[in-house]
């Protein structure tokens, strides 16, 4: 499902959300501003965004890191199996 954003653009829309509220700086909600005003978006759909782009970089980290860590288990039984 789509629907018009600010300035025309359409952008998706998810069947359930939530509404969250947050606290930010004076000088962060500035900034918002401005980049949702270059983009045509609104301040919602900005951060919106900003959330999305840093859970997804969290989840590779953590992927990496359990990547990581199950490699290290199996290096540890082959070196204790290998004594």
């Amino acid at each position: 499902m789509y629907s018009n954003s600010k300035g025309g653009v359409s952008v998706p829309i998810g069947k359930n959300k939530v509404r969250l509220q947050v606290v930010a700086s004076e000088e962060m909600a500035k900034k918002i501003e401005m980049y949702s005003g270059k983009m045509g978006i609104s301040r919602s759909s900005l951060c919106s965004q900003f959330i999305g782009q840093a859970i997804m970089g969290y989840d590779k980290a953590y992927d990496m890191l359990d990547k990581m860590a199950e490699n290290l288990g199996k290096d540890n039984a082959a070196t204790v199996q290998g004594k």
